[in-house]
């Protein structure tokens, strides 16, 4: 008998997921590991496609096939994950790689252990009518950004062409396009994952709007990061290592049938709107994979971390240059099985 590929497996958690939740429905169910160590993950925000790799991998039994039982919880702006890992409420979170460095700076003892994304999900919008040539030309004029951390990376951009947010009028924007709609701003943050696609549902194809990208000035900060603190790293390793490798089969089960992952997710959180959770998780295959698809899992370059360390001392929102493996712990990788 051949093994099943990742289609059928996938589908067949759905099902399992479906027996449990429909009395009389009976499906065979994967045997969970003897032993369950648990684990909670905290993310950045709420479940959806942005978060598909580790959703599917709990709903498919991909963390217990690893002896995980991993519990998820949600994010947003009252449920910051570095304080809930920070504290010990979670021993896991995902947040922004450049919110790391600056933690790192005031003593918290959280460190990077992956990068399942290899860009930053941000990008800062005009309509095409405000079009601009230099960032200079934005100066004392309204721009909408994701105040409390989120705005590092224009706050890079910025010094790049010898400017800081206060050559700026700027507006705290909020998870809306509202603002940049009715021209209360005229630029945007925005995500790839999520308000590019609004924005495409709103009328404004990318041929009607001016997209500026951190990694075109050299600054990107590579957003989801996984993230943990040191007594974890110390004290729990081959845990965080099993984790990781089942993150990286839930993401490539996801990507290998996007359309039983949407179907999954969206079954377990009925909230989510089928059509744009495909959008996104379309939108993440090539942040989690690279470009080409030929990215491993998770990885970090060490030396792109160092010139994103640089350009937040250079931006003011670093006090100044950290050790890199005070920040950063790459070796967890090294010990993943192949494959």
């Amino acid at each position: 008998m051949t093994a099943p590929d990742r289609r059928t497996v996938l589908r067949g958690g759905m099902a399992a997921m479906a027996a449990a939740a429909i009395p009389g429905l009976a499906v065979a169910q994967p045997l969970a590991a003897a032993a369950s160590e648990k684990l909670v993950l905290h993310l950045e925000w709420l479940p959806q496609a942005e978060f598909a790799g580790y959703l599917v991998a709990r709903e498919l039994g991909l963390f217990s096939k690893r002896g995980l039982d991993v519990t998820i919880l949600p994010g947003g702006p009252d449920h910051p994950a570095l304080a809930e890992v920070a504290t010990g409420a979670a021993h896991i979170g995902i947040g922004p790689s450049s919110l790391l460095f600056v933690a790192r700076a005031k003593s918290v003892p959280v460190k990077i252990i992956a990068l399942p994304l290899q860009d930053s999900i941000f990008r800062f919008v005009l309509k095409a009518r405000n079009r601009i040539l230099s960032l200079r030309q934005l100066a004392g004029q309204p721009i909408g950004l994701r105040l409390g951390g989120d705005e590092a990376e224009f706050a890079a951009m910025a010094a790049k062409q010898g400017m800081t947010l206060a050559d700026f009028k700027v507006v705290r924007q909020d998870q809306s396009l509202s603002g940049f709609l009715e021209d209360r701003y005229v630029l945007s943050q925005v995500t790839t994952i999520n308000e590019l696609i609004l924005l495409r549902n709103e009328g404004y194809p990318e041929s009607e709007l001016q997209i500026l990208s951190p990694a075109e000035y050299g600054v990107a900060m590579p957003s989801d990061c996984l993230f943990t603190t040191d007594t974890m790293l110390e004290t729990r390793r081959d845990t965080l290592v099993r984790f990781i490798d089942g993150a990286r089969d839930g993401w490539r089960t996801a990507f290998a049938d996007k359309e039983a992952a949407v179907q999954l997710l969206v079954s377990r959180y009925p909230e989510l709107d089928a059509g744009h959770q495909m959008d996104q998780l379309k939108a993440m295959e090539p942040l989690v994979s690279g470009p080409d698809g030929g990215v491993p899992f998770g990885r970090i370059d060490t030396v792109a971390m160092e010139r994103m360390q640089q350009e937040m001392v250079t931006a003011r929102l670093l006090p100044g240059v950290l050790f890199l493996n005070d920040v950063v712990d790459a070796s967890l990788l090294r010990d993943l099985p192949e494959g």
